[in-house]
């Protein structure tokens, strides 16, 4: 498990009001800004999910 998914667990899951401190403190501990931060988890979130079977691939597949 990499370090951005490790976070990425950790900020779904994470439920206090200072969510947005939590993130800020994850992208400084990768040494990345919040905004490339955030970019990374958003395409590393969407490679799984092109990878994974899930009918809405299959459906984009077939247009």
């Amino acid at each position: 498990m990499s370090n951005v998914e490790s976070r990425t667990k950790a900020i779904i899951t994470h439920t206090t009001p200072n969510r947005h401190q939590f993130l800020r403190v994850c992208a400084a501990e990768a040494g990345m800004t919040i905004s490339s931060f955030t970019e990374k988890l958003i395409s590393e979130a969407l490679s799984k999910v092109e990878k994974s079977d899930n009918p809405f691939s299959e459906a984009k597949n077939k247009q």
